[in-house]
């Protein structure tokens, strides 16, 4: 039994060609609608429709799905989002759900040849980007999900996609910011999109002028970074083992980041070979990233400054000890 090879699900073409190609090929209304309706059931109030030349685009201010979601639900053909024992199952809002055979997701196979879906999970805080290419799903045999989906987080914002995240909002209400305020934002954010929004929203939430300026932000920055604190970087560092937790202590206490493996063995009292292990699993959970040859990082601003204000982290530095 042990040298048989591991049962994996998989499925014909002709589910993706029947329940996508042929099902909605050429009816660009029919796969508007059947994704206006992923809207309503995740509750959106606004759902912005934009046609190009080369693209249809539909953004909604529903509820987005976490990554758990996205792998034990989004990425199963044919699981119904009722219940079986509950047909008339309702959403928050208690609405009336519309999707209920799973298959909507193939929809827009019926009028383009890739399909690029971001979302972002309230509870999560984080970004989640999938992409759909048809090609790749009819031509390479492999399992389900390694076949249909690329899954990455997104990157740091350039400078002016920084400033357009910032400001494009904000006209809708008539506010807008000055230089100097754009400029704190990309520094302190430096330009994670999570960041931006979290900032710009408790910014809105607490200045009543019309003109956004520097000093609103530096006056916003304490429950800014409370919000952080509780909803975004404990959830990382929670996940972490306490040896991880050392190795990222050590990375702190070197000052300045990037730091190089050789510091951080020496704050450990540890050789670089004895550590790599740890720095794998750091890196293979999201939390560091190398930068170049031996030196590390975090893959999210701020994270060394929160780690700078837990008290577990200022007792392990006063005691000078790995234990």
């Amino acid at each position: 039994m042990s040298d048989m090879e591991k049962l994996k699900l998989r499925y014909s073409h002709n589910i993706i060609e029947h329940l996508g190609l042929k099902l909605y090929q050429n009816k660009p209304t029919n796969v508007i609608a059947e994704l206006i309706s992923n809207s309503w059931d995740a509750d959106a109030q606004n759902v912005w429709i934009e046609i190009a030349q080369d693209k249809v685009s539909i953004t909604d201010d529903g509820c987005g799905m976490s990554y758990t979601e996205l792998m034990n639900d989004y990425l199963i053909i044919g699981k119904k989002k009722r219940s079986k024992d509950n047909i008339t199952e309702k959403t928050a809002r208690q609405r009336n759900m519309m999707g209920r055979k799973g298959i909507g997701k193939l929809a827009p196979f019926g009028i383009a040849k890739k399909l690029t879906l971001i979302t972002i999970s309230k509870e999560e805080k984080l970004y989640n980007w999938i992409q759909l290419d048809l090609s790749k799903m009819l031509s390479e045999e492999k399992s389900y999900s390694e076949r249909l989906f690329v899954y990455k987080e997104i990157g740091s914002l350039t400078y002016e996609q920084s400033c357009k995240a910032i400001e494009e909002p904000a006209k809708k209400f008539s506010v807008e910011y000055s230089k100097d305020a754009i400029d704190k934002i990309v520094d302190v954010t430096k330009g994670y999109p999570f960041f931006i929004q979290q900032l710009c929203q408790v910014v809105y939430n607490n200045t009543n002028e019309k003109t956004i300026q520097k000093s609103h932000i530096e006056n916003c920055m304490n429950d800014f970074l409370k919000i952080l604190d509780v909803g975004f970087f404990k959830v990382r560092y929670e996940r972490c083992s306490d040896g991880e937790k050392r190795f990222i202590f050590a990375m702190v206490k070197c000052g300045e980041l990037p730091c190089t493996i050789s510091n951080v063995a020496k704050n450990l009292g540890k050789k670089v070979k004895t550590i790599s292990p740890t720095r794998a699993q750091l890196i293979n959970k999201g939390i560091i990233f190398p930068i170049r040859h031996s030196e590390l990082d975090f893959t999210v601003p701020e994270f060394d400054n929160y780690i700078r204000r837990l008290g577990e982290y200022k007792q392990w530095n006063e005691s000078g000890l790995d234990e």
